[in-house]
């Protein structure tokens, strides 16, 4: 595996060399499928240090803490129903998207909803 990261480290140089662009690997992520080892997602991490695409993604759009992205994802996937019960279809090409998906199932297996009189707090 580490021989097929050195010669996409290669090739992701030599893209920067030609295109005259680099990548800003801070704003980058990667989303690993839950089949990979954890041995293999650091030796990728070794060669490309970006952020893994984690959980909170979806939490992040599920407690609404980036109102604007919330409101774009709702209006082109979800606009007539709420997070929890968006179909994710297999027709959508948004890779971002199915991830949040596979993310939201996760979610939806360890949320809890709680339902409260007006008189308490939580």
């Amino acid at each position: 595996m580490l021989m097929r990261l050195t010669e996409l480290d290669l090739f992701y140089i030599d893209f920067c060399n030609v295109s005259g662009q680099t990548p800003n690997l801070a704003k980058s992520h990667i989303l690993f499928s839950k089949n990979v080892a954890v041995i293999s997602k650091n030796e990728v991490k070794s060669v490309f240090p970006v952020n893994e695409l984690a959980p909170n993604s979806a939490w992040n759009i599920v407690t609404n803490k980036n109102p604007f992205l919330s409101s774009i994802l709702k209006a082109k996937y979800y606009p007539n129903a709420s997070f929890w019960t968006a179909n994710s279809s297999s027709s959508t090409k948004s890779i971002f998207w199915s991830s949040i998906m596979q993310v939201k199932q996760i979610l939806h297996k360890h949320c809890v909803l709680q339902i409260h009189g007006g008189d308490s707090s939580i």
